[in-house]
């Protein structure tokens, strides 16, 4: 799960990756409003309703469902993945979800990042080169 707005090579390696760990890869994306809250005003860049086309374009993705933050442990009843996967940049401890996914018998992993590319970033290179 995330937000995948502007999407960079760090995702696509993220999803290839995490399709490797299993038989089906389901991508939650977060909606508008959790994008706006966790990344500020001004984002997405991209609607999830793009969001959802882009990513679902990807050959490693099955499907790519859309939700909001405050809702993810209810996916995560309704999904049961065995695995959920986050990169690296992220601590075990903070991947939300990850104490009920291992209470369902799943199990959390950690793809590497190995090249520090961010959205953020990228956005805030634009912003820096204009004017």
């Amino acid at each position: 799960n995330g937000c995948f707005d502007l999407l960079h090579p760090g995702h696509v390696k993220l999803l290839s990756a995490s399709r490797q760990q299993g038989d089906v890869l389901i991508v939650a994306i977060d909606d508008d409003p959790s994008v706006r809250r966790v990344k500020g005003e001004g984002r997405p860049i991209i609607s999830s309703r793009e969001r959802v086309g882009i990513v679902s374009a990807f050959d490693s993705v099955d499907h790519v469902v859309v939700f909001a933050s405050d809702d993810l442990h209810r996916l995560i009843e309704i999904i049961r993945p065995d695995v959920l996967t986050k990169g690296s940049n992220y601590t075990t401890d903070e991947v939300i979800g990850r104490r009920l996914v291992e209470k369902l018998g799943g199990r959390v992993v950690r793809i590497p990042v190995t090249d520090p590319v961010s959205s953020t970033r990228i956005i805030e290179a634009i912003k820096g080169n204009t004017g």
